[in-house]
């Protein structure tokens, strides 16, 4: 079974860049993953620090409202690996999911980690451009 992993679609990232054309990507491969009944998974990185765009008490933590009607499983984190201190591989065992697809924002940073956990874990793990994936 494949799930998609949706990273940090979040109104603190998303607000700091013209994004609307990786929007659109991530949205169409959410669809094509809802079309099939694949699990889709939002991932939510949770600051701490005040300071941050993604400050757990505020609005820039949260999943942007575009995403926001997709979301039925959700994960959220502290480090830039969804698996560290989460229930991210036990929510992807009860899917039976053996593939995972990770999409989202911050590719050199948390997509990148979580791939890497995904993959160190023995999952087959895809992570491309969108045009790659569609």
């Amino acid at each position: 079974m494949e799930a998609l992993l949706v990273i940090d679609v979040q109104n603190g990232l998303v607000d700091l860049t013209q994004c609307d054309d990786t929007l659109a990507n991530i949205e169409l491969l959410i669809e094509k993953f809802q079309a099939q009944q694949k699990p889709i998974i939002f991932i939510q990185h949770m600051d701490d620090e005040k300071e941050s765009v993604l400050y757990h008490a505020s609005k820039g933590a949260d999943i942007i409202t575009r995403f926001q009607p997709y979301i039925k499983h959700l994960v959220t984190k502290k480090t830039p690996s969804a698996f560290y201190q989460t229930d991210l591989q036990e929510l992807l065992a009860s899917f039976s999911v053996n593939h995972v697809y990770i999409t989202g924002f911050n590719t050199e940073f948390c997509c990148q980690f979580t791939a890497i956990a995904a993959y160190d874990r023995g999952f087959r793990t895809t992570l491309s451009r969108m045009q790659q994936i569609l």
